[in-house]
């Protein structure tokens, strides 16, 4: 199979399914290809691989940068990952009669394991300035090729790949040139799965009224008591307790096991003797999920002293849109907060079924969010991309609510 991308006068096939997605070390095997009738003495033919790093601002008017205000504008600066040199595949005379004959010209590229660096880069590398690296960057450690990315937002940042063709050619002593590009997709090597793993956020509360009493009801309480805010009011018992969530250390993408997250509580010895034995029941009455991407990218900036970088911090949140599944679920059974530790957890995951695919979150095998795109974590040359896992939800105890949010980090493979 072959996926190609141009037109009769200039035309690149690439050997490989179309989506095919290359990782380093592989070839990259196709053909340029001229259909169009072209006579001519002298006609040359080159193919190149090439790859950007790209970030853009997009600034409002007004925006001042440099001491200059704008009418807002797109400002941005790039970074060539691939040996910009050419190479030419053809160079001589042609007679392409456009019916029993074409121009086809092979060729193969193996895509590298490191990004090129240019000699000014190299020495500015001697140079650098280690403290201005990435988060958590190590550079002997971290040279790979960035993977095909794009993050959207205010800045937006990218890195892409293109096989880019030309054929150059004289027709009546003046000179012709026909340009092609096709876009490929690449990936860094799989990071091994070795399960979800799990990490616990503890979420501390506390609630006082004489509602908590059981078989005191609402109605009984005063007026003046009432009035007071639920959570902070000055009568009746307290309740502390400790919220205990369980989330995974990592998902996979297209793993269609679901990945845990449980809820438990704990009452803590601070409650009230009055209701220690017999605590209110907590339940679980709204939830959100959302995924942050968190992307750094690093680059030399003309006006820094040589040998030093700047770093590009781009953040974009993407809503899993898991709060309309909850909705349903909630709605056919009370989804209460099992509480200590002889009963089992309450495992949102289990009961939704749900997954996470580079689109968006499943229910079993029903879209809950589309629409999304969502690129798995990579340590790469000049570039850092992770993810945090957002949670809100709503606690319900005896007839109050209590929003609550816990942000936990997790890594996407």
């Amino acid at each position: 199979m072959a996926y190609n991308l141009g037109n009769d006068d200039l035309d690149i096939h690439i050997a490989a399914p179309e989506g095919w997605t290359f990782a380093p070390g592989d070839p990259i095997i196709g053909t340029i290809v001229r259909r169009s009738r072209l006579v001519t003495p002298e006609a040359s033919v080159w193919v190149a691989l090439r790859g950007e790093l790209k970030v853009t601002n997009s600034n409002p008017p007004g925006y001042h940068q440099m001491g200059v205000t704008n009418n807002g504008s797109v400002t941005g600066t790039s970074k060539q990952l691939l040996d910009p040199k050419k190479h030419v595949l053809f160079r001589g005379p042609l007679n392409i009669n456009g019916e029993d004959n074409v121009g086809s010209w092979p060729f193969e590229f193996r895509v590298p394991y490191s990004p090129w660096v240019s000699n000014s880069e190299s020495n500015a590398n001697e140079r650098a300035d280690h403290g201005s690296e990435l988060p958590g960057y190590q550079e002997e450690e971290h040279q790979l090729l960035p993977a095909s990315f794009h993050v959207y937002g205010t800045t937006s940042c990218w890195a892409r790949y293109f096989v880019d063709t030309e054929i150059r050619y004289i027709v009546g002593g003046a000179p012709k040139t026909h340009t092609a590009t096709l876009n490929v997709q690449l990936k860094t090597p799989p990071v091994a799965f070795e399960g979800f793993g799990s990490q616990h956020g503890k979420v501390p509360g506390i609630v006082q009224g004489n509602h908590l009493l059981r078989g005191k009801d609402e109605g009984s309480s005063s007026s003046k008591s009432k009035r007071h805010s639920f959570f902070y009011a000055s009568y009746g018992p307290e309740f502390h307790f400790e919220l205990d969530i369980e989330a995974p250390e990592t998902i996979q993408l297209n793993n269609r096991e679901p990945f845990p997250l449980r809820f438990r509580v704990t009452t803590l010895k601070k409650t009230n003797s009055a209701i220690r034995d017999n605590p209110p029941e907590i339940a679980l009455s709204s939830l959100k999920m959302s995924l942050q991407s968190s992307t750094y990218i690093r680059y030399h900036q003309r006006y820094l002293p040589s040998g030093l970088y700047d770093t590009r911090s781009v953040f974009h949140t993407h809503k899993l849109g898991i709060d309309n599944a909850f909705k349903n679920l909630a709605s056919t059974c009370p989804l209460r907060i099992p509480s200590g530790e002889k009963e089992e957890p309450l495992d949102i995951g289990d009961l939704l079924q749900h997954t996470l695919t580079p689109n968006g979150l499943m229910a079993g095998r029903t879209p809950i969010r589309r629409g999304i795109v969502i690129v798995p974590d990579m340590i790469a040359a000049y570039t850092k991309h992770k993810h945090t896992l957002e949670i809100e939800f709503t606690l319900a105890i005896a007839g109050k609510t209590d929003e609550r949010r816990w942000d936990c980090p997790v890594q996407i493979v």
